[in-house]
C-alpha cells in the first residue's frame, strides 16, 4: 500500500506545481503566485520526505506486527 500512497501524492504534488505555474505564467493580477511561486518548491520537498517517512514508518510497524505474531505463535507452540 505505501508505494501506492506514495505514487498518489506525488501526482498530487505535480498538479499543485503546475498549478501555480499556470498561475504564475497568467499574468493578470499575480499577487498570490507572487508569493506562493517560492514557496511551493520546498512544500513539494517538505511533502516528499513526509511521504518517504510515513511509508517508512508503516513499514517498519507492519514488520515489528509481524515480528510479534511470531513469537507469540512460536510461544503458543513450545508450550504444546
Amino acid at each position: 500500500n505505501g508505494p501506492e500512497v506514495t505514487k498518489n501524492l506525488e501526482d498530487r504534488m505535480k498538479n499543485l506545481s503546475s498549478t501555480s505555474k499556470m498561475m504564475s505564467s497568467g499574468g493578470g493580477g499575480g499577487g498570490v503566485s507572487d508569493i506562493l511561486e517560492p514557496i511551493i518548491p520546498s512544500a513539494e520537498e517538505a511533502l516528499k520526505r513526509l511521504v518517504h517517512t510515513l511509508v517508512a514508518v508503516e513499514e517498519s510497524i507492519i514488520k515489528t506486527i509481524e515480528q510479534g505474531l511470531k513469537e507469540i505463535l512460536l510461544e503458543k507452540l513450545s508450550f504444546r
